[in-house]
Protein backbone atom coordinates (compact mmCIF):
# COMPACT_ATOMS: atom_id res chain seq x y z
CA UNK A 1 0.00 0.00 0.00
CA UNK A 2 2.85 2.37 0.88
CA UNK A 3 4.54 1.59 -2.41
CA UNK A 4 1.36 2.41 -4.36
CA UNK A 5 0.89 5.63 -2.39
CA UNK A 6 4.49 6.68 -3.03
CA UNK A 7 4.09 5.96 -6.75
CA UNK A 8 0.94 8.13 -6.92
CA UNK A 9 2.60 10.99 -5.04
CA UNK A 10 5.71 10.79 -7.25
CA UNK A 11 3.66 10.74 -10.46
CA UNK A 12 1.58 13.70 -9.27
CA UNK A 13 4.73 15.65 -8.41
CA UNK A 14 6.21 14.98 -11.86
CA UNK A 15 3.03 16.09 -13.61
CA UNK A 16 2.87 19.23 -11.46
CA UNK A 17 6.51 20.08 -12.22
CA UNK A 18 5.98 19.57 -15.95
CA UNK A 19 2.89 21.77 -15.88
CA UNK A 20 4.98 24.77 -14.77
CA UNK A 21 6.88 24.98 -18.08
CA UNK A 22 4.78 26.77 -20.69
CA UNK A 23 5.70 28.48 -23.93
CA UNK A 24 5.05 32.21 -23.54
CA UNK A 25 5.94 33.56 -26.94
CA UNK A 26 8.01 32.83 -30.05
CA UNK A 27 9.86 35.59 -31.88
CA UNK A 28 10.68 35.09 -35.54
CA UNK A 29 14.00 36.90 -35.29
CA UNK A 30 17.00 37.12 -32.96
CA UNK A 31 15.98 38.75 -29.67
CA UNK A 32 18.17 40.91 -27.46
CA UNK A 33 17.37 42.27 -23.99
CA UNK A 34 17.35 46.04 -23.58
CA UNK A 35 17.07 48.03 -20.36
CA UNK A 36 15.64 51.55 -20.57
CA UNK A 37 14.61 53.98 -17.85
CA UNK A 38 11.02 52.85 -18.42
CA UNK A 39 11.73 49.14 -17.93
CA UNK A 40 13.19 46.04 -19.55
CA UNK A 41 12.28 45.01 -23.08
CA UNK A 42 12.77 42.33 -25.71
CA UNK A 43 14.25 43.83 -28.86
CA UNK A 44 14.03 42.49 -32.42
CA UNK A 45 15.74 44.06 -35.40
CA UNK A 46 15.53 43.05 -39.05
CA UNK A 47 17.59 45.98 -40.33
CA UNK A 48 14.47 47.92 -41.31
CA UNK A 49 12.46 48.10 -38.08
CA UNK A 50 13.68 48.01 -34.52
CA UNK A 51 10.88 46.75 -32.28
CA UNK A 52 10.67 46.78 -28.49
CA UNK A 53 8.28 44.48 -26.62
CA UNK A 54 7.44 44.63 -22.94
CA UNK A 55 7.81 41.61 -20.68
CA UNK A 56 4.27 40.53 -21.59
CA UNK A 57 5.50 40.42 -25.22
CA UNK A 58 3.28 43.36 -26.19
CA UNK A 59 4.69 45.83 -28.72
CA UNK A 60 6.00 48.92 -26.91
CA UNK A 61 7.63 50.79 -29.80
CA UNK A 62 8.39 50.21 -33.47
CA UNK A 63 11.20 52.37 -34.83
CA UNK A 64 12.03 52.75 -38.51
CA UNK A 65 15.75 52.53 -39.28
CA UNK A 66 16.79 55.14 -41.84
CA UNK A 67 18.15 53.45 -44.98
CA UNK A 68 21.03 54.69 -47.14
CA UNK A 69 21.09 54.27 -50.92
CA UNK A 70 23.95 52.02 -52.10
CA UNK A 71 24.66 50.94 -48.51
CA UNK A 72 23.77 47.67 -46.79
CA UNK A 73 22.63 47.60 -43.19
CA UNK A 74 25.46 46.40 -40.91
CA UNK A 75 24.22 46.53 -37.33
CA UNK A 76 22.66 48.37 -34.39
CA UNK A 77 24.12 48.78 -30.91
CA UNK A 78 23.84 50.89 -27.76
CA UNK A 79 20.04 51.02 -27.55
CA UNK A 80 19.26 53.40 -24.69
CA UNK A 81 17.19 56.45 -23.78
CA UNK A 82 19.36 58.68 -21.59
CA UNK A 83 22.89 57.98 -22.78
CA UNK A 84 23.56 60.38 -25.65
CA UNK A 85 21.25 63.17 -24.40
CA UNK A 86 18.71 63.79 -21.63
CA UNK A 87 15.39 63.36 -23.42
CA UNK A 88 13.12 60.31 -23.15
CA UNK A 89 13.45 59.17 -26.76
CA UNK A 90 15.01 55.83 -27.62
CA UNK A 91 18.44 56.29 -29.19
CA UNK A 92 20.85 53.90 -30.86
CA UNK A 93 23.98 53.55 -33.00
CA UNK A 94 23.43 52.20 -36.51
CA UNK A 95 25.99 51.39 -39.19
CA UNK A 96 25.82 50.73 -42.95
CA UNK A 97 28.41 49.44 -45.41
CA UNK A 98 28.89 50.23 -49.08
CA UNK A 99 29.61 46.82 -50.70
CA UNK A 100 31.49 48.41 -53.60
CA UNK A 101 33.87 50.63 -51.62
CA UNK A 102 33.87 48.93 -48.21
CA UNK A 103 33.23 52.30 -46.57
CA UNK A 104 30.90 52.48 -43.57
CA UNK A 105 28.47 55.10 -42.36
CA UNK A 106 27.94 55.05 -38.59
CA UNK A 107 25.57 57.43 -36.82
CA UNK A 108 23.63 57.91 -33.61
CA UNK A 109 19.90 58.42 -34.18
CA UNK A 110 16.91 58.79 -31.93
CA UNK A 111 13.56 57.09 -32.47
CA UNK A 112 12.10 59.82 -34.70
CA UNK A 113 15.07 59.73 -37.11
CA UNK A 114 16.90 62.79 -35.77
CA UNK A 115 20.67 62.49 -36.13
CA UNK A 116 22.46 62.98 -32.82
CA UNK A 117 26.05 62.37 -33.99
CA UNK A 118 27.92 61.32 -37.13
CA UNK A 119 30.61 58.80 -36.10
CA UNK A 120 32.24 58.50 -39.52
CA UNK A 121 33.70 55.38 -41.13
CA UNK A 122 33.26 52.76 -38.41
CA UNK A 123 31.37 49.49 -38.43
CA UNK A 124 30.17 49.24 -34.83
CA UNK A 125 30.31 50.86 -31.41
CA UNK A 126 30.10 49.78 -27.79
CA UNK A 127 29.67 51.52 -24.45
CA UNK A 128 32.03 51.08 -21.52
CA UNK A 129 31.46 52.20 -17.95
CA UNK A 130 34.74 53.74 -16.74
CA UNK A 131 35.90 55.54 -13.62
CA UNK A 132 35.48 58.85 -15.47
CA UNK A 133 32.02 58.15 -16.86
CA UNK A 134 30.50 56.31 -19.79
CA UNK A 135 32.54 56.12 -22.99
CA UNK A 136 31.60 55.18 -26.53
CA UNK A 137 34.22 53.16 -28.45
CA UNK A 138 33.92 53.03 -32.23
CA UNK A 139 35.83 50.59 -34.46
CA UNK A 140 36.95 51.42 -38.00
CA UNK A 141 38.00 49.07 -40.84
CA UNK A 142 41.50 50.57 -40.47
CA UNK A 143 41.55 49.12 -36.90
CA UNK A 144 41.33 52.57 -35.34
CA UNK A 145 39.37 52.89 -32.10
CA UNK A 146 37.86 56.30 -31.33
CA UNK A 147 36.65 57.06 -27.81
CA UNK A 148 33.89 59.56 -27.04
CA UNK A 149 32.84 60.81 -23.62
CA UNK A 150 29.08 60.66 -23.12
CA UNK A 151 26.76 63.03 -21.24
CA UNK A 152 24.42 60.38 -19.84
CA UNK A 153 24.41 56.92 -18.36
CA UNK A 154 23.37 53.53 -19.64
CA UNK A 155 21.50 50.94 -17.65
CA UNK A 156 23.04 47.46 -17.78
CA UNK A 157 22.33 45.65 -21.03
CA UNK A 158 23.99 43.45 -23.62
CA UNK A 159 25.77 46.47 -25.15
CA UNK A 160 27.80 47.37 -22.06
CA UNK A 161 31.14 45.92 -20.98
CA UNK A 162 31.65 43.54 -23.88
CA UNK A 163 34.84 42.23 -22.29
CA UNK A 164 32.60 39.97 -20.19
CA UNK A 165 31.66 38.06 -23.35
CA UNK A 166 32.11 34.28 -23.44
CA UNK A 167 34.40 34.68 -26.46
CA UNK A 168 37.72 36.49 -26.57
CA UNK A 169 39.45 38.54 -27.82
CA UNK A 170 36.55 40.84 -28.53
CA UNK A 171 36.92 42.60 -30.95
CA UNK A 172 38.78 39.93 -32.95
CA UNK A 173 40.70 39.92 -36.22
CA UNK A 174 41.54 36.31 -37.07
CA UNK A 175 40.34 34.00 -34.28
CA UNK A 176 38.07 33.97 -31.24
CA UNK A 177 38.35 31.51 -28.36
CA UNK A 178 35.46 29.97 -26.47
CA UNK A 179 35.44 30.24 -22.68
CA UNK A 180 33.91 26.81 -22.15
CA UNK A 181 34.97 23.74 -20.20
CA UNK A 182 33.92 21.40 -23.01
CA UNK A 183 34.39 22.00 -26.72
CA UNK A 184 31.25 21.80 -28.88
CA UNK A 185 31.30 19.83 -32.11
CA UNK A 186 30.63 23.01 -34.09
CA UNK A 187 29.52 26.63 -33.69
CA UNK A 188 27.23 28.66 -35.90
CA UNK A 189 27.90 32.31 -36.65
CA UNK A 190 24.97 34.53 -37.61
CA UNK A 191 24.58 38.18 -38.45
CA UNK A 192 22.52 40.43 -36.18
CA UNK A 193 19.36 39.53 -38.12
CA UNK A 194 19.82 35.87 -37.24
CA UNK A 195 20.93 34.72 -40.72
CA UNK A 196 23.63 32.04 -40.59
CA UNK A 197 26.82 33.19 -42.30
CA UNK A 198 29.17 30.37 -41.25
CA UNK A 199 29.27 27.02 -39.47
CA UNK A 200 32.66 26.11 -38.04
CA UNK A 201 33.57 22.60 -36.88
CA UNK A 202 35.90 22.87 -33.92
CA UNK A 203 37.82 19.56 -34.21
CA UNK A 204 38.25 19.67 -30.45
CA UNK A 205 39.73 23.18 -30.35
CA UNK A 206 38.46 26.22 -28.42
CA UNK A 207 39.79 28.45 -31.23
CA UNK A 208 37.37 29.56 -33.98
CA UNK A 209 38.62 30.94 -37.31
CA UNK A 210 36.75 34.16 -38.24
CA UNK A 211 39.12 35.44 -40.95
CA UNK A 212 36.52 34.91 -43.68
CA UNK A 213 34.03 37.30 -42.08
CA UNK A 214 33.75 40.91 -43.24
CA UNK A 215 34.17 43.47 -40.44
CA UNK A 216 31.01 43.82 -38.41
CA UNK A 217 28.99 42.47 -35.54
CA UNK A 218 28.07 38.78 -35.22
CA UNK A 219 26.49 36.24 -32.91
CA UNK A 220 28.34 33.01 -32.20
CA UNK A 221 26.17 30.13 -30.97
CA UNK A 222 26.96 26.71 -29.55
CA UNK A 223 24.38 24.57 -27.81
CA UNK A 224 22.23 26.84 -25.66
CA UNK A 225 24.93 29.52 -25.39
CA UNK A 226 25.38 32.58 -27.58
CA UNK A 227 27.51 35.69 -27.52
CA UNK A 228 27.93 38.82 -29.60
CA UNK A 229 31.40 39.63 -30.92
CA UNK A 230 32.99 42.17 -33.23
CA UNK A 231 35.06 41.17 -36.26
CA UNK A 232 37.64 43.84 -37.13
Amino acid sequence: MKHVLFTIIFATAVLFAQAQIELEHTYSNYVDRVTLSTGKYYCTNDGVNLKLYNENHELYKSIDIIQWADYDYSGTTCISDKLFNNDDKVEFVVSFRNPSTGIYICRIYNEDGTKIKDLGNCYTAYVYNTSTGYKLHTYSPEKEVSIYSLPGAMLKSANVDVEQSVVYPNPAQDYVKLQTQTVPEYVTITDMQGLEVDRVYTNGSHEIDVRSLVPGQYIIQHGESSSVFIKQ
